[in-house]
């Protein structure tokens, strides 16, 4: 597979529906320890800094944001490039103070649970083939003064590899689901 074309830096907003937020994940994440992928909790890199990654990562997951942008900036600092990045986000309805925000299934896995009310858990577990990484439950919490939240994030099912082909795209799934992947 052939890396990312050399570049100083390139931004993609992220924007969906007014009264959702967005939970996104790194399905594949491998750039030089020079090159930086930011994203941003809101319409520009004046927002809240919600991650700050790079070199080599299985699963990434992200915060949820507060609203319904975010900003995804990608700068290559390097002479050489690496495999690249693919992420995955998902707009999910706002929480309430009972009441947690949906949560989206890992790629290659299930959720096991639809009650996201305070209190609830909600199992996870992946397709034959994949093994989970990160906490297989979590469990929804009164926040005080707060919206209700999760007490953590959403594992990922890592096994076989995934080849993709990477350009700057952003491809519509069923569900209000969106792939944005950088060619590496």
């Amino acid at each position: 597979m052939s890396g990312y074309d050399l570049l100083s830096s390139a931004f993609c907003l992220l924007p969906c529906l007014s009264f959702t937020v967005l939970f996104g994940q790194f399905v594949v994440f491998q750039t030089l320890p020079t090159d930086v992928v930011e994203i941003y909790d809101g319409p520009s890199t004046d927002s809240a800094l919600l991650s700050s990654i790079y070199g080599s990562h299985s699963g990434e997951t992200l915060p949820l944001s507060s609203g319904n942008k975010i900003t995804l900036k990608f700068t290559a600092n390097g002479t050489y490039t690496a495999k690249g990045f693919h992420f995955v986000y998902q707009a999910v309805p706002r929480t309430s103070a009972t009441q947690c925000s949906s949560v989206p299934e890992p790629r290659f896995g299930k959720r096991i649970g639809n009650d996201f009310g305070i209190g609830m858990v909600v199992l996870f577990e992946c397709n034959p083939g994949y093994t989970l990484h990160g906490s297989n439950g979590i469990r929804c919490e009164a926040v005080p003064n707060a919206l209700a939240q999760w007490n953590g994030t959403v594992p990922t099912c890592i096994g076989r590899e995934n080849r993709y082909t990477w350009r700057c795209s952003n491809r519509v799934s069923a569900g209000n689901s969106l792939e944005h992947s950088l060619p590496l």
